[in-house]
């Protein structure tokens, strides 16, 4: 700019100076006139100073025209910088959302995998950790993969075919399948599949995957512990109705033998009827046994002491090809139970055992003290974790396969040809373990032989089993006797038995009846041989009402059965002698007679009891 200043001020005054120049130069020569020099060079001059503006002007133009250029290039530069610098800041962004989309489907403990269905084979593009946490294969095993590598054997093919038909169709579904990992076990996925579109175009399929295993198990567990309480239900009514029934049979074959002279050849005959009775009356208390609606009288033992004692019996039992091996640990922890229900227990292992190594083989019984934790307590169905001694029975036999393993304690299942098995064995053992508050369960293969697991909780200090009964012969008496029993048959054969023995009998086919004539005959009932369960008013009640106007009379309850409930209200609280159907005419005027000549309790023991 400097420069263009100077040649536009300084170069005119040149041009007059060098005019001047000129004039003096020529002074000595004859005259020029001024406007001759003038008119030469001022042309020239003008055309300089013109050419010299036009030159400023175009620099000054081409300077503006630069410098605006470069305010223009410096904006685009600036709104270049700006877009750049944004897309950066968007894509670091993106990235770290990207970042924290897959920190976040890693952190899931479901599987999640993504298709392409629109490659070929709908394959697998993405999975998270949870995935290879589930199935055990790594990522770089199942990427570019159908899923169908998860299926096996045992996989539901209708479950297979939902999924496929969801991917045909394009819409989601929810599916519960049997999958299988890479080592090869199995798992129960609950599969959730969802499209993914985008402009309205189908991209992917996500799928949620689910590890219901544990659930499955416990609705298995659920359903059959349901079945297992129906039947009980069911084999517990029948086995009540039919003790009434065995109770007035074997009653009628005993005052048969007893007090009748008999024609020739019809003695044999009421032998094999009463003996018919009897085992009828033995299954009676198997089905109660499995349905735990039988009376159990348990105390503290210690189980290994049951077992040695057991132990006399099994040469018998199991014969001279069985091998019998016992690792019993020594301070193994005392447990509660019914002593004769216990045996019963062992003996129908024992003899399964047996059935099942038809060639020899090896019975092995040991227990230890073990801990059951929460998870395996939640596996399985009424079952609390805490301390129990472990007791199992184990046989090198045939082994079963998972269908009859399934079905094992189920009340009339065997696999024994006919005859050779009711297959209520198993199905007592169910019963009584559960009664007794315990836990059975049961391990085999086909080829492998089989392995019994009997759980029982850990019990306190030892109990002195108490004395068993006289087994000397009934006496006569004169006493009063309220007979309570709602079944005519059984009512008018214990009234027949007790009359024969010379005692008085008052007889009520239900409670209220029953009220009616203890009121009317105050303070001469001595004792009531009452039902536990009857029409209109239950024999607990009953006892509380008895316990008020006579509180001096006896209690003996019975019953063809009793669940849990009515045996600790009904009986068990208040020590009340109790007598299971079906009895025979001698165990009942043994018990009448042993409740008799006991020392009476109080009035205020008797209220106490029932309150």
């Amino acid at each position: 700019m400097r420069s263009s200043v100077s040649r536009f001020v300084v170069r005119p005054l040149l041009l007059v100076a060098a005019v001047g120049t000129v004039t003096v130069l020529f002074a000595d020569r004859e005259p020029v006139p001024f406007s001759y020099i003038l008119g030469a060079v001022l042309p020239a001059s003008l055309m300089a100073v013109f050419l010299f503006r036009r030159s400023v002007r175009q620099q000054v133009e081409q300077e503006r025209r630069a410098r605006e250029e470069s305010e223009d290039r410096l904006e685009e530069f600036v709104r270049i910088n700006a877009e750049l610098t944004r897309e950066l800041l968007e894509s670091r962004h993106l990235d770290e959302a990207h970042k924290l989309q897959v920190k976040a489907f890693d952190a899931f403990l479901q599987g999640v995998t993504i298709t392409d269905p629109n490659k070929p084979d709908n394959p697998i593009v993405y999975v998270n950790e949870g995935f290879t946490r589930l199935t055990g294969y790594d990522r770089g095993e199942v990427l570019d993969k159908n899923c169908r590598f998860l299926q096996g054997k045992d996989t539901d093919p209708a479950a297979v075919e939902k999924i496929r038909q969801s991917v045909r169709e394009a819409q989601p579904c929810f599916v519960e399948v049997l999958n299988y990992r890479k080592d090869g076990s199995t798992f129960w996925n609950a599969l959730s599949i969802a499209p993914i579109f985008e402009d309205g175009k189908l991209t992917h399929f996500v799928g949620v995957q689910t590890d219901v295993t544990a659930l499955k198990q416990m609705e298995l567990q659920l359903r059959q512990a349901q079945k297992m309480e129906a039947v009980g239900h069911l084999a517990g009514g029948v086995a009540h109705d039919f003790n009434n029934l065995l109770t007035v049979i074997n009653g009628c074959c005993e005052l048969l033998r007893a007090q009748f002279t008999l024609p020739e050849g019809a003695r044999p005959l009421i032998d094999e009827v009463h003996k018919a009775g009897e085992r009828a009356a033995t299954l009676t208390r198997q089905l109660l046994a499995f349905s735990r609606k039988t009376v159990l009288q348990p105390r503290v033992v210690n189980l290994n002491d049951l077992v040695k004692d057991f132990q006399k019996l099994l040469g018998r039992l199991i014969g001279e090809d069985i091998q019998l091996r016992t690792d019993l640990q020594a301070d193994a922890g005392l447990v509660r139970v019914d002593p004769g229900q216990m045996d019963q227990v062992l003996m129908n292992l024992v003899v399964n055992a047996r059935d099942a190594m038809p060639r020899g083989g090896t019975l092995s019984i040991a227990s230890r003290d073990v801990y059951l934790d929460e998870n395996y307590a939640r596996g399985h169905q009424d079952l609390r974790p805490g301390a129990y001694v472990h007791l199992s029975v184990a046989d090198t036999g045939c082994g079963m396969d998972r269908a009859t393993v399934a079905r094992v304690f189920e009340p009339f299942f065997t696999t024994k040809p006919v005859g050779q098995g009711t297959g209520l064995g198993l199905a007592m053992v169910y019963g009584i373990m559960k009664a007794s508050g315990g836990h059975v369960a049961v391990e085999s293969e086909p080829g492998q032989g089989t392995t019994f697991h009997l759980f029982l909780p850990v019990a306190g200090e030892p109990e002195r089993p108490a004395l068993p009964p006289s087994r000397g012969g009934t006496r006569y008496g004169q006493e009063t006797v309220l007979l309570v029993e709602d079944e005519v048959g059984v009512r008018t054969l214990a009234k027949h038995a007790l009359e024969a023995r010379g005692y008085r009998v008052l007889e009520a086919p239900d409670g209220e009846e029953a009220l009616r004539l203890v009121q009317e005959h105050a303070g001469q009932i001595d004792v009531m041989l009452s039902d536990v369960v009857m029409p209109r008013m239950s024999g607990r009640e009953l006892r509380h009402h008895v316990a008020t106007l006579s509180p001096n009379t006896r209690v003996i309850f019975t019953s063809g059965y009793t669940d849990d409930a009515i045996v600790r209200h009904g009986v068990y609280q208040a020590e009340s002698d109790f007598l299971p159907k079906p009895f025979t005419m001698h165990v009942l005027l043994k018990k009448v007679r042993e409740v008799l000549d006991r020392a009476p309790a109080t009035s205020e023991d008797l209220i106490g009891a029932t309150a």
